[in-house]
């Protein structure tokens, strides 16, 4: 089992990076939006894997993360979920996000994911709900923060505006959570 991998990048991909390791060009697919986190090619890299055999290939994914990793060995367990489809996923959406996501049994989210219909949101939502527990990035400050963003989502506001905008909170023990809606929807320029 291949659990990391270190090397120089020499190209990139749509969804991939190639890796010069020990004289050899290693593909590796990851989350489309960690390409830029990558920097540019001659950087150095790590990146923590999940090793797949399929269809006689042997596939190396690549995350920057190991809740990322987890978040994506989670995800194809889920019936009708391969690796493409997990990737997809994490490229839409980061951890916290599908943490938020699952945990609210957010459909229209996980729809939004190309390749991801309302019958494979649906099962993802009902396989992990319990299993999303296990990745440590998803905290109790997480699950906290989705009545927050349901609340915004009421009032109008899309998933993401409001994703972003509660990420961007400190957390305050002392606000209220009407405070903390107040406080969105200024920052929202509501």
């Amino acid at each position: 089992m291949i659990t990391s991998i270190s090397g120089k990048v020499f190209s990139f991909g749509e969804d991939y990076v190639d890796l010069l390791v020990g004289g050899f060009g290693v593909r590796v697919f990851v989350p489309k939006n960690t390409l830029g986190s990558l920097g540019k090619e001659g950087n150095e890299v790590t990146l923590l894997t999940n090793f797949q055999f399929r269809d006689e290939s042997l596939i190396l994914y690549g995350f920057t993360n190991g809740e990322m990793r987890k978040a994506f060995e989670l995800l194809i367990t889920v019936n009708g979920v391969g690796p493409k489809a997990a990737l997809n996923i994490l490229s839409i959406l980061n951890v916290e996000e599908l943490s938020i996501a699952v945990s609210s049994g957010d459909v229209v989210g996980l729809k939004g994911v190309p390749g991801i219909g309302i019958k494979t949101a649906n099962r993802i939502l009902l396989e992990l709900k319990d299993k999303f527990e296990e990745i440590s990035y998803l905290s109790l400050e997480a699950n906290q923060n989705t009545d927050l963003i349901e609340a915004l989502m009421a009032l109008g506001y899309t998933r993401s505006e409001s994703f972003n905008v509660v990420s961007g909170i400190a957390t305050d023990e002392k606000m209220s959570f009407e405070d903390k809606v107040r406080f969105c929807v200024q920052k929202l320029g509501g």
